[in-house]
């Protein structure tokens, strides 16, 4: 039978080995690129007032469902921004609004616990 108290340090050494490959492999590789979406400078304000946003959702029923963006708010913020509301600006808001309901469905879709049958 082995003594475990002298297989000890060699288990030690053997995993502070390997701890440092993995230390020395992972330094020398680089860092995955990041995610990039290239976005026209022309939609640049739509989707920063969108961020600017975020808190600005009217919401149905005791589940407080998002329903879509209160406008009113939206124009304010926009001019607090800086920005001049109009058209072009409010049809761009509008995609982004469809695109982020949707999300927010799938969303409570997927996290919704399954139905009793």
């Amino acid at each position: 039978m082995t003594d475990v108290r002298a297989v000890e340090p060699q288990w030690q050494a053997a995993l502070a080995a390997m701890r440092a490959q993995v230390a020395e492999r992972a330094a020398s590789r680089p860092p995955p690129p990041e995610a990039a979406l290239l976005v026209p400078r022309a939609l640049l304000p739509a989707i920063e007032l969108m961020q600017a946003c975020l808190g600005q959702w009217r919401t149905a029923g005791p589940a407080q469902v998002p329903i879509g963006l209160d406008w009113t708010a939206v124009d304010a913020m926009a001019r607090w921004h800086g920005l001049t509301p109009d058209r072009v600006l409010a049809d761009r808001l509008q995609a982004l609004e469809a695109g982020a309901l949707d999300a927010l469905a799938e969303h409570r879709r997927r996290s919704a616990p399954p139905q009793r049958r």
